[in-house]
């Protein structure tokens, strides 16, 4: 249980008319999130700024936001999600960044930036090319030269290829994350089209397995990735 729950409940005695409301209002805001519990209690949000200094208003906003991103964090927690978790660890340093930054910690330093989390294993199985990206203006004109970067696609499984079900789910969560552009930066749209695994996956075990020599046995030592 979170700090700042069991302090209030330490702070309401039991059976007191604050301890319920306040147990209330957690509900309320565990089942609705953040922007549902706002539309049902605008008025306690109206009158945030007013009653308090601008230190404690700075970075509130982030703070919420990282809050949510934390809650979203527990919806994905599968082995296919690993490069879902790191986006969204990503926009959680970006945003603790800023916040030290708003209240004046100018010793605070941005976060390093890390590549993305790809298993050793899974590394023969990925073949990279060289791209070059147009760049364009903020009005849409493209721009002399372009941006220049590797990205990485999976070679088709061979029939006998000798894969767990954890590995296949990372597979799969490189695959979806590849087929959405392999982004570096939290999106929604990236985590929507990141979401849709299986169906990624589903479609390259059928591309592999069309590649398989005619008169060698279909029984293959992988399985399609389970559900989680």
């Amino acid at each position: 249980m979170p700090d700042w729950i069991t302090n209030a409940l330490e702070k309401y005695p039991q059976g007191s008319k604050q301890r319920e409301n306040f147990l209330t209002s957690l509900e309320q805001y565990q089942t609705l999130g953040r922007a549902g519990y706002m539309d049902l209690h605008p008025e306690a949000f109206r009158t945030f700024a007013p009653r308090y200094p601008l230190s404690a208003q700075r970075g509130w906003e982030e703070r919420q936001q990282i809050e949510d991103l934390r809650e979203m964090m527990y919806q994905f927690q599968g082995s296919e999600a690993g490069l879902i978790r790191w986006l969204i660890t990503k926009k959680i340093q970006d945003l603790e960044y800023k916040i030290a930054r708003d209240v004046g910690l100018t010793e605070a330093r941005p976060p390093t930036y890390k590549p993305p989390p790809i298993p050793d294993w899974m590394k023969p199985y990925i073949e990279t090319e060289t791209i070059t990206e147009e760049r364009t203006s903020p009005g849409g004109r493209k721009m002399r030269g372009g941006v220049t970067r590797e990205v990485g696609t999976l070679r088709p499984l061979g029939a006998q290829e000798e894969l767990t079900s954890t590995q296949q789910a990372q597979m799969a969560g490189y695959l979806a994350w590849q087929k959405a552009g392999a982004p570096t930066e939290y999106s929604e749209w990236s985590l929507r089209n990141m979401s849709d695994w299986q169906r990624r996956w589903e479609e390259y075990t059928r591309q592999s397995q069309a590649l398989f020599p005619k008169q060698q046995s279909l029984t293959t030592r992988w399985r399609t990735a389970e559900q989680r």
